[in-house]
């Protein structure tokens, strides 16, 4: 199958020990007393991390909190049903506040029942060219924990308790070198180190959001990296430059393995 429109790859760095605190104040709560919304430890996507901070927020406070990011900027907005402070610079563990990874910077965010981010939050993946060896995870299904079974009059009987779909691409023409504006490969001068980064964070068994075209950012798969060329459990990867092809300063992936996730 061909895939005709250049996919789009978002990523957020985990959640730790080192920034999974967040302090807030509520005016009535009582006044001027500092809570501390607890986020659990892990790796999520964006989306799931929104929910995941909006849970914590809701799990200290007395007021009703949502949190979402405009799927175009990647800009974190934090709102309740009542006025709130967000304690950017003074609260107690802002030391170890995730504030930096929600795009929060400066001052404490104070007078308000809604907080803007400042910053983008995570990262944003679009290869050069279109993925070559392309599968879609429609056309790609797999039962798990499946058992085949033959009665004695013949007749086979497939056991299967569940079912994981999967998404294959290589990301190929990954270069630095200018292109000029008619190129079908797109000018990007730190396309390898951009793709090195992507690569490093996907065989540590991270969760991305994948849109497979890059100018519809509302549809998006969860998945993981299942494997690579290098790595049948998807823990290892090796950039290949396409010598053989005459292009030096060229890269690919090998293709790629995605399993959907929920």
């Amino acid at each position: 199958m061909t895939i005709k429109t250049r996919p789009r790859i978002y990523y957020i760095d985990a959640v730790s020990s080192e920034n999974n605190l967040l302090n807030f104040i509520e005016p009535n709560n009582p006044p001027g007393l500092e809570l501390t919304a607890s986020l659990f430890v892990g790796s999520r996507s964006m989306t799931k991390l929104m929910i995941e901070v909006e849970r914590a927020l809701n799990d200290a406070g007395e007021n009703v909190y949502t949190v979402t990011f405009d799927r175009s900027t990647r800009i974190v907005t934090i709102s309740a049903d009542d006025t709130f402070e967000l304690l950017v610079s003074s609260g107690s563990n802002v030391g170890v506040s995730p504030f930096s990874l929600l795009g929060f910077t400066g001052s404490d965010r104070t007078g308000a029942s809604s907080y803007v981010g400042d910053t983008a939050i995570g990262n944003n993946y679009v290869p050069q060219f279109l993925p070559q060896q392309y599968t879609s995870f429609d056309d790609n299904l797999e039962g798990t924990e499946s058992s085949l079974n033959e009665s004695a009059a013949g007749v086979v009987e497939v056991v299967t308790f569940g079912e994981t779909r999967f998404m294959e691409m290589n990301l190929t023409f990954i270069t630095d070198i200018f292109k000029g504006k008619a190129n079908p490969i797109n000018n990007n001068q730190s396309a390898i180190q951009e793709t090195r980064n992507l690569m490093e964070f996907l065989i540590r068994k991270s969760e991305v959001e994948i849109m497979l075209d890059k100018d519809d950012v509302n549809t998006f798969d969860n998945a993981l990296l299942e494997s690579t060329k290098k790595s049948r459990q998807g823990t290892s990867y090796q950039l290949n430059e396409l010598v053989g092809r005459g292009l030096n300063d060229h890269y690919e992936t090998g293709v790629l393995k995605f399993r959907k996730v929920n």
